[in-house]
């Protein structure tokens, strides 16, 4: 009976260690995969339907590690899997993660599985130093399926597992942000260097570039003088591999389209001008070159692969007036030009011209550069350019069209009213011209009795034109026969512009806001303009872009600058350099094209140079309405000034003529040019022949014959007598006379090395030269880098010339050892620009007119030069806007002004100052913004203004906070920054060195302040504080002993009576107390005063050092 019932006993811990043990095994098998039998209510069978599964708990979005429960059923051995399928932009359908697992014994009951879901970490956290970048995975699929072993077309794994399964299901989830992702936590802790390195570029976000074959070259209307002027571009080979692959195929084949508006107010004057070229880096014409003849005609120009050129010509006869696209399209060897006219009416149908070349074509654009318009080595067009644009890769559809809309019709609606403009004039001019011509020739007796009675009659313009006009033929009435008659047309044009000009300044000078006279000075501005005054535009743009007296108007702003820098005005021009450079008004930043109205420009500066004395040019002078020392500078002929230094002069002061002949040759300082008066005086000073400098003057006059009859052999005299001096100037001038007139550049270069040596910008400029035409006597070839070198060393020391050279190699990019900075290029013109001398004479006129009281007048001429972008025009256009209150209140000019001459490379404080009031103080409708203001602030206290400087420190002591970068730019180091204090201090130490040393001024007293602050601080807080205990104590005791003084003898006196009276009565007085004697309270006081006195003298020490 034992052995039976031990039985059953053994059975049972076989059975319960054998289920242990698969227990085991099986948690070990599965690892994180935990497989459950759900338990049954009790009474109910197992379900023997259909196999499935299904999922528990799933989640939305993506979440690594997320415990994911399957439930699924299998009636017979079965495969379970659950994957995730991610597909993203860049690929399709793959498997990032997948988990399998097989169920051969618990058939046909429900089973549940456990398992965590694991996603890339690129897809699930945030970007760290691991993590380096992001997937944004989009639809991503979470499945399940299962399938019976063994089965018949059945998967056991894969991607396709999934549609071959028996039964499968599937959730979408959906991924998080990058920003709103969980950080990873990593096991590993970085070294301190990749850290700092991942901390420093952590936030840097890399883009790759967006490269299209489709390249616009220009967007806005470009204003083509017809001069060797125009804008540069330049082609970079693809960064993308496949677009740069398919860009080297068109080198063997080429292929390319072009699409490009144009607008011509006339025919070629020369053989060709250019409309497209292409320029490779040895300046040699290359494929494609786009031109046009004097008849209208365009050719299109290749070079061949051999290196001959070969071109054909488009029988077009272009109709002037009209906007013109023309389509180039080249493949192969095959070309066709396509031509389309805009009229008033919907643009007509082009018509083709094809050619085929019958030789392989050369094509490379990264070669080079491309010029639009005029170039070195031919002129542009007379006219406009539109839209431009250039398919790199080729192609058969063109989308061009007309923008923008608005200006490019208006512009040609404005010349097409000008055309009539001088119709009506040349109708009038030409009955007085036939007139003149007729009474000039030979004639019978007959004849003129019949001319003398007969009524002679004009054809009179039609009465369109009269009404449309009248304002011209009123004109033309008031100038009357005299001023017209005996004139070519062009003289006429130029008479009628000068007098409307005029007229017009002298009714804006008398208008008021919203008066009539505003609006008649336009009509007259517009028919100056018509007859090519240039700055008649310019005063339109300028009225038009502000709004001043007129609705502002930024189209017809811009129409009116096209048309005046269309007619070579040099400020009109740079008026749109600005515009360009900066950005303003409508007008796109743009430095290529500020490059081509400002190199234009630029050049007639250079030219200019020379015939300042014969024309109505002035020297440059840059005087602030609001600086009284410059103002008191400025003479006339009748001043006190000027006579006195003519008086020295008449008495043989050398220093007095030399100066006496520069102001009245170039008109400085207020005088007026007196080229005979200026000749006398560098005569008399040079025929000394003690002074080099004014031997050289005199010598140049003589040489280039300025003011009188040329005379090299006194010239050569006196320059190599100033050359033995050793005058650096008239070593070069030696060298310049033996290059020119010797033809002899092995003697030449000596003198100009000589004079190089000793930092001559022109004689470094003619050594530049000498590389750059490969004349180089000792260094035969052209060495363009050395070339450029040496222009940019005399441009910086303010040579005009070789700026103009330096910043063409800047544009180009011809030397890869410099590089393309079209930026810099701006910058070097701009400031040859703004010493031209008919920029001088409108800064002049509107001084004049300021110091004669005329501010409205010198507004006018103040608002010509402040379009141009010069800054002290700007700030002293906006000085008097506000000065006339009526007219800033109405135009608010003053705000205009003073904000664009923030927009300057280098702005003048003053312009600095006011916006940071303006914005201070929310002015001109402007909401108060303290930021904006502190940087105004900060920019004019970094150009060394001490107001700036002043004002900063005043923002701090307010409560506004200052940016560390602008403290460490002002030399407050970080350490200063915590205490206000110490920053204010810091502050006002530098307003004060930039003050006069010598007065008494606001940051020497607020400096004081400050200090005396800061030890009165020291005073009543630490160890100091004992100092003041000492003061108070001795002072206590000092006045004690003051004030018990009189007492004390008071009290003595008392005594002394009653003792006398008691001595008279015969008995004896009563004993006094023992108590504080006299010597005892003097002794007392005395030591007081010690006390005090020292201290007072610690006090003062420690107070002196803590001031100094």
């Amino acid at each position: 009976m034992g052995c039976l019932r031990s039985k059953p006993d053994a059975g049972f811990r076989f059975v319960r260690y054998a289920a242990l043990s698969l227990l085991l095994l099986g948690s070990v098998q599965s690892k994180n995969t935990s497989c459950t039998t759900p338990s049954l209510p009790a009474g109910s069978r197992i379900w023997q339907g259909d196999d499935f599964v299904k999922f528990e708990k799933e989640p939305s979005v993506v979440i690594d590690g997320y415990s994911l429960s399957v439930r699924y059923l299998c009636s017979r051995p079965c495969v379970v899997g659950v994957d995730v399928v991610a597909p993203t932009e860049w690929r399709t359908g793959p498997l990032v993660f997948q988990k399998t697992w097989t169920n051969q014994h618990h058939l046909g009951s429900v089973r549940r599985c456990s398992l965590p879901l694991r996603f890339p970490a690129a897809m699930a956290y945030q970007t760290d130093f691991y993590v380096r970048h992001s997937i944004d995975a989009r639809d991503v699929m979470l499945r399940a399926w299962l399938d019976h072993l063994g089965r018949t077309n059945g998967s056991i794994g894969g991607l396709n597992a999934y549609h071959t399964s028996l039964a499968h299901v599937f959730r979408i989830l959906r991924t998080l942000p990058a920003s709103k992702r969980p950080v990873k936590q990593h096991r590993t802790c970085l070294s301190w260097g990749p850290e700092l390195l991942w901390k420093l570029n952590q936030n840097r976000l890399n883009w790759c570039p967006h490269e299209s074959g489709i390249v616009p070259l220009l967007t806005f209307p470009l204003a083509s003088t017809g001069e060797r002027f125009g804008v540069i571009r330049h082609f970079q080979p693809f960064v993308n591999k496949e677009l740069e692959d398919l860009r080297n195929g068109t080198t063997e084949e080429p292929r390319l389209t072009l699409s490009l508006w144009i607008y011509l107010l006339s025919w070629c004057d020369r053989d060709f001008c250019g409309i497209l070229q292409h320029m490779d880096r040895h300046d040699t014409f290359d494929t494609p070159m786009l031109m046009l003849d004097g008849r209208g005609d365009v050719i299109l120009q290749v070079r061949l692969v051999s290196g001959e050129a070969r071109s054909f010509r488009s029988y077009t006869a272009l109709p002037l007036r009209v906007w013109h696209r023309l389509d180039v399209f080249m493949d192969g060897s095959k070309a066709m030009l396509k031509v389309t006219s805009h009229a008033v009416t919907p643009a007509s149908a082009g018509k083709p011209y094809a050619y085929t070349f019958q030789a392989d074509i050369h094509y490379d654009d990264t070669a080079g550069y491309f010029m639009i318009g005029g170039g070195r080595f031919m002129p542009g067009i007379q006219g406009y350019f539109g839209p431009i644009t250039y398919h790199r890769l080729g192609g058969h559809e063109v989308w061009n069209p007309l923008s923008p809309e608005l200006t490019a019709l208006g512009l040609d609606q404005t010349h097409r009213v000008c055309e009539e403009v001088m119709g009506v004039i040349l109708g009038f001019a030409q009955p007085l011209r036939d007139t003149e011509d007729v009474q000039r020739s030979c004639r019978s007796y007959y004849v003129g009795l019949k001319r003398r009675f007969e009524h002679l009659s004009c054809r009179a313009p039609p009465r369109s034109a009269d009404r449309r006009h009248h304002i011209v033929l009123r004109l033309l009435k008031a100038l009357g026969r005299n001023y017209i008659s005996g004139s070519e047309s062009g003289t006429v044009f130029k008479r009628l512009g000068r007098w409307s000009y005029e007229l017009a300044k002298r009714k804006l000078a008398r208008a008021r806001p919203g008066s009539g006279p505003v609006s008649s000075a336009v009509r007259l501005l517009q028919v100056s303009s018509c007859c090519g005054n240039s700055q008649a535009s310019l005063l339109l743009a300028a009225v038009y872009l502000g709004g001043l007296g007129v609705p502002e108007d930024p189209v017809k702003g811009q129409i009116y600058s096209l048309v005046g820098a269309q007619a070579d005005g040099r400020l009109t021009l740079m008026h749109l350099g600005y515009k360009h450079a900066q950005g303003l008004d409508g007008f796109p930043r743009d430095y290529s094209m500020a490059y081509c109205y400002y190199s234009n420009v630029g050049k007639q500066t250079c030219a200019d140079r020379w015939t300042v004395p014969m024309t109505q040019q002035y020297t440059t002078e840059l005087i602030l309405l609001t600086d009284d020392e410059a103002l008191k500078s400025q003479m006339d002929e009748d001043g006190d000034i000027f006579q006195y230094f003519k008086f020295q002069a008449e008495r043989g002061d050398l220093e007095a003529q030399k100066t006496l002949a520069r102001m009245l040759l170039w008109g400085e300082q207020g005088v007026s040019k007196d080229t005979e008066g200026a000749l006398r005086w560098y005569a008399e000073s040079a025929m000394r022949m003690t002074d080099p400098q004014a031997m050289y003057d005199y010598s140049i006059l003589l040489l280039k014959g300025h003011g009188k009859k040329k005379n090299r052999t006194l010239g050569l005299r006196l320059l190599e007598k100033a050359a033995s001096m050793g005058f650096p100037e008239a070593i070069n001038g030696v060298g310049w006379y033996y290059s020119v007139f010797m033809a002899d550049s092995a003697t030449a270069l000596r003198y100009f090395e000589r004079a190089a040596q000793t930092g001559n910008k022109d004689a470094i400029y003619n050594l530049g030269l000498l590389y750059m035409s490969g004349k180089h006597p000792k260094k035969p070839g052209k060495n363009q880098t050395a070339a450029f070198q040496h222009f940019l060393k005399a441009s910086g020391k303010g040579h005009l010339e070789a700026g103009m050279e330096a910043a063409w190699y800047y544009a180009t990019g011809v030397l890869p050892a410099v590089g393309r900075d079209p930026e810099r290029a701006v910058l070097l013109l701009k400031e040859i620009c703004e010493q031209n001398g008919y920029l001088g004479s409108i800064l002049r006129k509107g001084l004049n007119a300021y110091l004669k009281g005329s501010r409205v007048e010198s507004l006018l001429s103040y608002l010509l030069a402040a379009e141009t972008g010069v800054g002290v025009a700007q700030n002293n256009a906006a000085h008097l806007c506000e000065e006339l209150t009526e007219l800033g209140q109405a135009y608010g000019c003053e705000w205009r002004y003073y904000n664009q001459s923030t927009f300057n490379y280098y702005p003048h404080p003053a312009g600095l100052l006011k916006m940071g009031d303006f914005y201070y103080e929310g002015q001109n409708n402007q909401s108060r913004d303290a930021r904006l203001s502190v940087l105004m602030y900060a920019s004019a206290a970094l150009a060394g203004s001490p107001q700036g400087i002043f004002n900063l420190a005043a923002m701090i002591e307010m409560g506004h906070d200052i940016p560390e970068k602008i403290l460490e730019q002002l030399k407050v180091s970080k350490r200063d920054q915590l205490d206000r204090s110490a920053v204010l201090e810091k502050l006002y130490l530098r307003c004060r060195q930039y003050e006069n040393q010598e007065d008494v001024t606001p940051c020497s007293l607020a400096l004081l302040r400050v200090r005396l602050s800061r030890v009165w601080r020291t005073f009543t807080t630490g160890a100091l504080r004992y100092f003041w205990a000492c003061l108070i104590g001795s002072g206590a005791v000092l006045l004690s002993a003051i004030i018990l003084s009189p007492i004390h003898r008071g009290m003595l006196a008392a005594q002394s009576e009653r003792r006398g009276a008691a001595t008279a009565a015969g008995g004896r007085g009563p004993t006094a107390a023992p108590g504080l004697g006299w010597r005892d309270l003097q002794q007392l006081r005395d030591w007081a005063w010690c006390v005090l006195g020292a201290c007072l003298c610690a006090a003062g020490s420690v107070l002196l050092a803590q001031i100094l």
